[in-house]
């Protein structure tokens, strides 16, 4: 059962960063067409992955999604966090799946857009956390 991104709004969604690299700068003065340019880089977009049935194999079928979805994502400079909380509660999951125009039933909830660069967290020795 193949995951996908819902809906036309997520497909929109996920096409930012390839508008980005689409779009025209016609001068319209005043700085305009930097400004628009600055818009679609800074955005955020939402990407909800959604599969047809809500069972293990659709749940395996998501997170294939998802690595694709990250791995195509940072080769385009982008960073992503993930926004669950409302997917797992049953009626906010239902209107996260309307609002994003899916017929699936919604299973990952991210924001993705560039970010700062930021180093990583330093992480505690092993022998500090397991005994």
């Amino acid at each position: 059962m193949p995951a996908y991104a819902g809906g036309a709004s997520a497909l929109l969604d996920f096409a930012t960063p390839l508008a980005a690299l689409a779009l025209r700068t016609f001068d319209l003065g005043g700085g305009l067409a930097a400004a628009h340019r600055q818009l679609v880089d800074r955005s955020p977009m939402l990407l909800c992955i959604g599969t047809g049935a809500d069972d293990r194999d659709a749940w395996f079928a998501a997170g294939q999604a998802l690595e694709r979805v990250l791995l195509t994502g940072v080769t385009q400079g982008l960073t992503a966090s993930y926004l669950n909380q409302p997917l797992e509660v049953d009626s906010l999951r239902d209107s996260v799946g309307r609002e994003a125009g899916m017929n699936a039933h919604p299973q990952l909830l991210l924001r993705m857009g560039k970010g700062p660069h930021v180093a990583h967290s330093s992480r505690r020795a092993m022998s500090a956390v397991v005994s």
